[in-house]
């Protein structure tokens, strides 16, 4: 399911490049939703399609350990702005087994960044 939401993202960016001039991106992702809709049913909104977009956009040139780990721990590691940082917290969560609350509580207690305090603080000393 992963890599089909990376491919949704890819296409998604692809048509809003060769469209952008004459359609908003809302209405590209909202005409795209409604194919998806014909063709597969239900268990698409514009608001997911939205995030498979990011989810591309932040992965196609970058790491590939995305395809190692769930829809859900995904959707919080794209919404890190910092590569470096997002490249750690995907590695932790796989080396570590991370469950996704066990993700979300790591970014939300700047494990990242306690960690690197931690470091600088000893290469001081």
């Amino acid at each position: 399911m992963i890599e089909l939401y990376y491919e949704i993202g890819s296409t998604i960016n692809e048509l809003i490049e060769v469209y952008h001039l004459k359609t908003s991106q809302n209405e590209i992702i909202k005409s795209f939703l409604e194919k998806l809709t014909k063709e597969f049913a239900t268990g698409f909104s514009v608001l997911s399609l939205k995030k498979m977009k990011k989810f591309y956009q932040v992965f196609q040139r970058g790491s590939t350990l995305w395809n190692q780990l769930s829809w859900s721990r995904n959707r919080l590691i794209i919404n890190i702005d910092n590569e470096i940082k997002r490249n750690f917290y995907l590695e932790e969560s796989i080396k570590s087994n991370w469950s996704i609350r066990q993700l979300e509580k790591q970014i939300n207690s700047f494990y990242y960044e306690r960690l690197l305090s931690t470091s600088e603080i000893i290469k001081k000393k």
